[in-house]
């Protein structure tokens, strides 16, 4: 399938916006795989009867061409598990035999990995706002308040 979609620009343009669930897929994808990548894919820029399929898996590997390897609708960004699960029974299958156990047991860890990742964003959002109160932000001229304590 040929496609018009400029890979380089992933500037979102208009009304659109990108999802914390994009996000989150594409920071699973690159773990996965760092030539993977998760895009946004613009109305103007979809095919003809993939009017649903706003995002697109590309690969970038190196001394080649970038290519989408799958087009992805948003309530496919649902289960980021089963779309890695099934790059990766692409990637086994070069390799050999896959079981329907081992597709289980790799969907387990995807999931496994997805909320450890989400924690691990919370964790470092907490950190972050943690530092700002301890510090007081620039000049000390923030306050916080909790539980009826201001904190300057």
């Amino acid at each position: 399938m040929a496609t018009t979609l400029h890979l380089q620009s992933q500037n979102v343009g208009g009304n659109d916006f990108i999802s914390v669930k994009h996000e989150q897929f594409d920071g699973l994808l690159h773990d996965y795989d760092p030539n993977l990548s998760c895009i946004f894919v613009p109305a103007e820029h979809r095919e003809r009867g993939l009017d649903e399929f706003c995002y697109a898996i590309v690969s970038t590997e190196p001394n080649r061409p970038p290519y989408i390897v799958r087009w992805l609708t948003p309530q496919m960004l649902d289960n980021p598990e089963k779309i890695l699960t099934w790059i990766w029974e692409g990637d086994v299958r070069r390799l050999g035999k896959t079981t329907i156990l081992d597709r289980l047991e790799a969907e387990e860890k995807f999931r496994q990995l997805a909320i450890m990742r989400a924690r691990a964003e919370v964790r470092a959002e907490q950190q972050d706002l943690l530092e700002n109160i301890v510090r007081g932000g620039r000049n000390r001229l923030h306050t916080y308040r909790h539980d009826g304590v201001t904190y300057r």
